[in-house]
């Protein structure tokens, strides 16, 4: 229906500028803050299928190649077989699709998945990014980000507390907060100061040092009377 409705409205315009339009808005829809996976994941798939309906082609011999070499180890004017080169245009098709689907979900509910996913390709995992746009859908809804899990005083440690600076001065010395960060499929975890991200080995040798060093200053701010009356 919705195919018909665009033809009738397009067609005194010129065809070609028809085909271009629809991929531009193919290419540039992207999930909006208010808009679930799954109602985005429905919506892209319409606009993919009127763009087709259109005449938009997913067609490209140099990927064509690339899947052939990966599929068969040849390249694919080589394969001379109707079924493996029906199986590897899917597969390029597919793969297209869903990397532009996964590329244009929303950065605030995904950027963490992107980034991984990301990484992982640039470390040799040719199948990091999702093959299939349902299984990009799958990805962005089972993926587990970084979870902050609060954010407490060092005090609260055991590892700092506010003290004065020194005799004479009624300053106090600021208790510093961390951060700890988790990741709930890793047990990697690290202590953000400010904004700089410390493994937890370090941050806690160098509050040991700051521990010493107050700890000198107040033994060395209440000899000072002693010393003057003697």
């Amino acid at each position: 229906m919705i195919e018909k409705y665009i033809l009738k409205q397009s067609d005194n315009q010129y065809k070609i500028g028809i085909v271009i339009e629809q991929l531009k808005l193919l290419l540039t829809y992207r999930q909006d803050d208010g808009v679930t996976n799954t109602a985005y994941y429905d919506r892209f798939k319409t606009r993919v299928d009127v763009a087709e309906h259109i005449g938009v082609s997913f067609d490209n011999p140099v990927l064509w190649d690339l899947r052939s070499q990966e599929l068969y180890s040849m390249d694919f004017i080589s394969l001379a077989d109707a079924t493996k080169e029906s199986k590897v245009k899917d597969d390029v098709k597919q793969a297209f699709l869903a990397y532009l689907f996964f590329i244009n979900s929303n950065d605030k509910k995904h950027s963490q998945l992107k980034k991984t996913v990301a990484n992982d390709h640039a470390k040799g995992d040719i199948e990091a990014y999702p093959s299939s746009c349902h299984a990009a859908l799958t990805l962005m809804n089972d993926f587990k980000p970084l979870v902050i899990e609060g954010t407490a005083p060092v005090a609260a440690q055991g590892t700092a507390f506010a003290q004065k600076k020194g005799p004479g001065t009624g300053g106090q010395i600021p208790v510093r907060s961390v951060t700890i960060i988790r990741n709930t499929s890793r047990t990697r975890s690290a202590i953000t100061v400010g904004r700089k991200v410390i493994p937890r080995g370090v941050a806690l040798r160098r509050r040991r040092h700051l521990l010493v060093r107050v700890m000198t200053s107040q033994l060395r701010a209440t000899s000072l009377p002693n010393q003057s009356s003697l």
